[in-house]
């Protein structure tokens, strides 16, 4: 039996909300790993990046975007979310944000110098950029407790906001610049290429 438009057109918002999870959860595995070879792990900087990228409010808003996905199903079969999506088999809805994220970087190479350069403090903004995508998409998922999800976004500004304050307080080669990105408003990826230029202070 054909599949409605409709329902077609709402798996094609859950198959991007699930692309900003893979794209974030990416980005978080970069930072972490950047974390953990620059800081201590009982260090107020490492803690505070742990927190945004382990345990913090990304992980309930995916737990927020599963729910709505598991009663859509309820709703409508689990068969509509037996897909491929960019090449990954998701044979069932609790597949599609969790199981087959990307999974956390190994290979470290440790310097903890306890302070970041600017590219890797950019990293930080990038990980914000990727969450605030994804919590758009979650945002237009059906069947989602808006309140949850307004807590939680509270939340990961919070995290955010806090983490970047406590590692720039700690690399004061990086302050001048990222006073560029902030106040003159410096595109992140014009912000990456200078920061390569200037020997990524």
């Amino acid at each position: 039996m054909a599949r409605s438009r409709g329902i077609d057109e709402t798996i094609g918002l859950y198959r991007q909300a699930r692309r900003d999870a893979v794209s974030l959860w990416t980005a978080k595995w970069h930072l972490l790993k950047a974390g953990q070879e620059k800081f201590s792990k009982s260090s107020k900087e490492f803690q505070a990046i742990d927190r945004l990228c382990c345990w913090g409010p990304a992980e309930r808003i995916r737990s927020l975007a599963d729910g709505s996905a598991c009663r859509f199903a309820d709703r409508h079969g689990d068969d509509v979310f037996r897909a491929e999506v960019d090449g990954t088999q998701l044979n069932a809805v609790t597949k599609w944000f969790y199981g087959t994220l990307p999974k956390q970087i190994r290979d470290m190479d440790f310097n903890r110098i306890k302070r970041f350069s600017v590219s890797e403090l950019l990293l930080l903004d990038d990980v914000n950029l990727r969450a605030q995508a994804f919590i758009t998409s979650v945002g237009a998922l059906p069947l989602m407790d808006p309140t949850r999800l307004r807590t939680e976004v509270v939340k990961w500004n919070s995290f955010y906001a806090k983490a970047r304050e406590t590692v720039i307080k700690c690399s004061p080669a990086c302050q001048g610049f990222m006073w560029l990105v902030n106040e003159r408003k410096l595109p992140h990826y014009i912000a990456v290429e200078i920061a390569g230029m200037c020997g990524d202070a």
